[in-house]
């Protein structure tokens, strides 16, 4: 029989074997969850600037299509007030816009539902807001201005005076 040499365990290699193993697997799975864990934030970002430049991209399209639903309603002439809220919704939905003649289209709108209306003040306040776009509807800004100032038994003349300044050849004048 053989004789087994005495193993005694030392202390320290097991005490060794029991501190490295753990440790190394701690940081493997520490590893391995950062991973996973960078890996979950890095979609969820992606995800979010996907919806986000989505959402933005959209906004303007939504805002045309509601500029187009509320001059509709307008030429139908069947709630003023609903076309002008669709107006408004857009004019929002529009901000940021580069497309100023869009913006100036919109408030001429307004100015053209305000008037209907009988609400002159507001009515000049959006033809003359109208009026400081540089656009295609500034000179039918200029003349519907001075058309409300005169039906506010105010003066005009500056209104046309500007009007005939700026467009010489405008259609319209009187």
């Amino acid at each position: 029989m053989r004789r087994e040499k005495n193993k005694s365990p030392n202390v320290f290699s097991h005490f060794a074997e029991l501190e490295v193993q753990p440790w190394v697997q701690f940081q493997r799975v520490l590893a391995q969850g950062s991973n996973r864990w960078r890996l979950g934030i890095g979609i969820g970002l992606i995800v979010c600037a996907v919806v986000v430049i989505a959402y933005l991209r959209n906004q303007p399209v939504s805002g045309v299509e509601e500029l187009r639903e509320g001059i509709l309603l307008l030429d139908d002439g069947d709630d003023p007030t609903k076309a002008a809220a669709q107006l408004r919704s857009a004019e929002r939905n529009l901000a940021g816009s580069e497309e100023l003649y869009l913006f100036q289209l919109i408030l001429f709108k307004l100015g053209n539902i305000e008037e209907k209306k009988g609400n002159l003040l507001e009515a000049r306040r959006q033809y003359e807001a109208s009026a400081e776009i540089a656009g295609p509807l500034k000179a039918e800004s200029l003349l519907a201005t001075a058309r409300v100032l005169t039906l506010m038994k105010d003066d005009s003349s500056a209104y046309y005076r500007k009007l005939l300044a700026q467009y010489p050849d405008f259609p319209m004048r009187e």
